[in-house]
């Protein structure tokens, strides 16, 4: 069995509707009669296909296909394509058109996108407002990269009112999910009281937990606060730092 037809096959669990379909003959008929979501399964096929069988230029054609029919999936993936160049030339003014309609339908990985899109001018003027609408959308669905914006845009006072504690409560819920950046950003508040009680205990077990994923400053930052704990509140720290690994490990 190719690989092609184990994606297809996976992707009838998904698409129950289709399930009763023999293969990829079936589904490349019903993609060829205007159903979208064959065609959707015909674009993801063929874009994780190997060997012969992956064709960008064929995913490419059944990603328009279906996102002309507002297929909420496809209209994700060709901003994706297009932002990215794959299988098309780059054109981030088309990422960001196919974004915002895949956003207004609630995809979250869209919307994400376009929160980026406004804040870094990609396809689409600088818009700090926009930015902060939609990394609210997608924070508020629980994508972890939008609520870090999120909080950065509270953080900031970018197109939004400067506010350290809603900073913080988006920098915790992103933190949770394992972020490291959030979680540095919290050992940041709590060395300093930005937004929550200043907490060296806290400050520096977020700070540990940044650095044991990954984070580059979290190291040093941990480091320094280290310095300022006596043995017992070091031990709380570590103690709190056993904890939180188990609790807030980085998802997929």
């Amino acid at each position: 069995m190719t690989r092609l037809l184990v994606w297809i096959l996976g992707l009838l669990f998904v698409y129950p509707a289709l399930a009763a379909v023999d293969g990829m003959e079936s589904v490349s008929r019903m993609a060829g009669q205007g159903n979208a979501d064959a065609q959707f399964m015909m674009a993801e096929a063929y874009s994780q296909g190997d060997g012969e069988k992956k064709d960008e230029a064929l995913a490419l054609f059944w990603y328009h296909a279906a996102a002309e029919q507002n297929h909420v999936g496809a209209q994700s993936a060709l901003g994706a394509a297009y932002a990215n160049g794959l299988g098309v030339t780059k054109n981030e003014t088309q990422a960001a058109s196919w974004y915002l309609k895949a956003a207004e339908q609630g995809d979250v990985r869209a919307q994400e996108a376009l929160c980026v899109a406004y804040a870094y001018g990609r396809g689409v003027a600088i818009d700090y407002k926009q930015a902060v609408y939609w990394a609210n959308q997608g924070a508020e669905q629980g994508n972890g990269v939008a609520q870090v914006l999120l909080a950065a845009a509270y953080a900031t006072g970018e197109g939004v009112a400067k506010d350290y504690k809603q900073a913080m409560a988006w920098y915790q819920k992103a933190a949770e999910q394992g972020r490291a950046v959030a979680q540095f950003q919290l050992g940041v508040g709590y060395a300093n009281g930005f937004g929550v009680p200043k907490d060296g205990v806290k400050a520096y077990a977020w700070y540990a937990l940044a650095a044991s994923n990954g984070y580059g400053d979290a190291e040093a930052s941990r480091l320094r606060m280290q310095q300022r704990l006596n043995a017992a509140q070091l031990q709380a720290a570590e103690a709190l730092l056993s904890e939180w690994k188990q609790k807030y490990k980085p998802r997929a």
